[in-house]
C-alpha cells in the first residue's frame, strides 16, 4: 500500500502543478495600447497609402457688404477622389446652395435687361456642374458636364451657336511633360496631375506652432484617436505664400513671354496682397484609426479681402480702362450700396469661407470601375472623345495646345 502511495506521490504532484496554471491560460498577455501618432505622421500614412478613396463634401461662401448689412452666395461643393492599382480618379459637383434673396432680386433685375442665361440660371441653383478626371497608364481624360438638378449628365454641351459637343477630352501625360521641360519647369520633380489629385494642401502648413488639444489615448466611445489642431492666421498667411512662391520659383526660368509677364506682377502685387487680406486662424479636426489612416478631416478656413478704390485703380495703368474702373467703383458704391461691414467710404470688404468634411476608406474598401472609358489611353477608341496635346509652332516659335483627333475625323 505505502509502495502505491509513493508511486501516486508524483503523479499526484504534478497534476496539483497542472490545475494550479489552468487559471493563468485564461488569461490574455497584456497588449500595449497603440500610440497615438503626430499629425504630421498621420499625413504621410495617407500620403502613402496605394488603395484610397476621400469623399469631400464643402461649402464655400462669397460675403459681401450691402449698407454693412451681409450678402451671401455658398457653392456646394461635392467631390470624390480615388486611387486604386495605378487608377486615378477625381469626380466633382458644383452649384449654387444658398443666395441671398437681395443678391437674387439684383439678378432678376441684371436679367431682365441683359441675357445672363446659364450665369442667372446656376446663380439661382436651377444648374450645376460636373467635372470628372480619370489617369491610368500615361493617359489623363476629363468630362465636363452643366445639368439640371435631377438630370443624369451625358457630358455634351451645347455652345453659342446651338451645336452639341462632346465634353470628353483626353491628353497624354507625356505630352504635358514635354511642354513642362519646354517651359524650363524647375520642380524636384515634373509637376503631376494625378498626385495633385489626391493632395492634402494642409500638408504645407507649419505643425511645430500648432499642438494637438485633445489627449493620447484612443477615444473609449469609438476607438480612435481625436484631434483638433488651431493652427495661428499667421502660419496659414505663410503657407499659402510660400506654396505660391514655389511654385512661381519653379517657373522662373521659363522663357514664355505670358509666363514672364505673369510671374512679374505676382512678384509686383505680392506685399499688396499680403497686406489686403486678413485670414482667421485655420480649425482642424480629424479622427484616425488604430493603424494611423486618416479617417475624417474637417477644416474651417476663412479670409477676408478689404481694398480701397485707390488701391485698386493704382494697380491699372492703362487711362482708359482706369477710367472704366473708376465709373463701376462708383455705380458699384453709390447705386448698388456695396461696400464693407462697417461702411467705410470708397472700399470693398469680400469674405470668403471654406468648411470641408472629407471621409476616407482604404484598402478592400476601395471600390473603382477600371473598365470606364475615363481611363481609357490615348490609342484606344473612347466614343465622343477628342485627343489633344501641346504641339510646337513652328512659325511663332512656341507650343500651342491643339486638337490632335477627335470623333469628327472621317474614318
Amino acid at each position: 500500500m505505502k509502495k502505491n502511495v509513493i508511486r501516486i506521490l508524483p503523479f499526484l504532484l504534478c497534476l496539483c502543478i497542472v490545475l494550479a496554471g489552468l487559471p493563468a491560460c485564461d488569461k490574455h498577455p497584456e497588449i500595449e495600447p497603440p500610440q497615438k501618432p503626430d499629425f504630421a505622421e498621420v499625413l504621410t500614412t495617407y500620403e502613402t497609402a496605394s488603395a484610397k478613396t476621400g469623399n469631400l463634401d464643402a461649402e464655400f461662401t462669397l460675403t459681401l457688404f450691402q449698407n454693412g448689412s451681409p450678402l451671401s452666395i455658398v457653392q456646394n461643393i461635392d467631390v470624390t477622389r480615388t486611387v486604386q492599382n495605378g487608377h486615378f480618379l477625381l469626380e466633382t459637383q458644383i452649384g449654387t446652395g444658398e443666395i441671398d434673396s437681395s443678391i437674387s432680386e439684383l439678378l432678376d433685375g441684371v436679367s431682365g435687361f441683359v441675357d445672363i442665361g446659364e450665369i442667372y440660371d446656376y446663380l439661382t441653383g436651377n444648374i450645376h456642374g460636373i467635372v470628372k478626371i480619370g489617369y491610368y497608364n500615361g493617359a489623363y481624360n476629363a468630362k465636363f458636364d452643366i445639368v439640371e438638378s435631377e438630370e443624369e449628365p451625358d457630358y455634351i454641351i451645347t455652345d453659342n451657336n446651338d451645336r452639341q459637343i462632346n465634353a470628353f477630352a483626353g491628353i497624354a501625360e507625356n505630352n504635358i511633360e514635354e511642354y513642362l521641360t519646354y517651359l524650363n519647369y524647375e520642380g524636384q520633380e515634373l509637376f503631376s496631375i494625378k498626385d495633385f489629385m489626391m493632395f492634402l494642401p494642409i500638408k504645407e502648413l507649419n505643425w511645430e506652432n500648432s499642438a494637438d488639444e485633445i489627449g493620447a489615448d484612443l477615444s473609449s466611445e469609438d476607438s480612435k484617436f481625436h484631434y483638433r489642431i488651431t493652427v495661428p492666421a499667421t502660419d496659414v498667411k505663410d503657407a499659402l505664400f510660400a506654396y505660391a512662391d514655389k511654385t512661381v520659383a519653379d517657373f522662373a526660368a521659363s522663357e514664355e513671354e505670358n509666363i514672364q509677364e505673369f510671374l512679374e506682377e505676382y512678384e509686383e502685387r505680392k506685399a499688396f496682397l499680403r497686406s489686403v487680406l486678413t485670414f482667421q486662424p485655420l480649425i482642424l479636426t480629424a479622427q484616425v484609426n488604430r493603424n494611423g489612416q486618416l479617417e475624417t478631416l474637417t477644416h474651417d478656413f476663412n479670409v477676408t479681402l478689404k481694398v480701397s478704390d485707390e488701391q485698386i485703380l493704382d494697380m491699372i495703368n492703362d487711362p482708359d480702362q482706369r477710367d472704366n474702373i473708376e465709373g463701376s467703383l462708383l455705380l458699384m458704391h453709390a447705386f448698388l450700396k456695396i461696400g464693407t461691414a462697417t461702411n467705410e467710404e470708397d472700399k470693398t470688404e469680400l469674405r470668403f469661407s471654406l468648411k470641408t468634411t472629407e471621409t476616407f476608406v482604404y484598402g478592400d474598401d476601395v471600390v473603382m470601375d477600371t473598365e470606364d472609358d475615363i481611363f481609357a489611353g490615348t490609342d484606344e477608341e473612347a466614343e465622343g472623345r477628342t485627343i489633344v496635346g501641346f504641339v510646337y509652332n513652328e512659325e511663332k516659335g512656341n507650343y500651342e495646345l491643339e486638337r490632335i483627333s477627335g470623333p469628327d475625323d472621317e474614318s
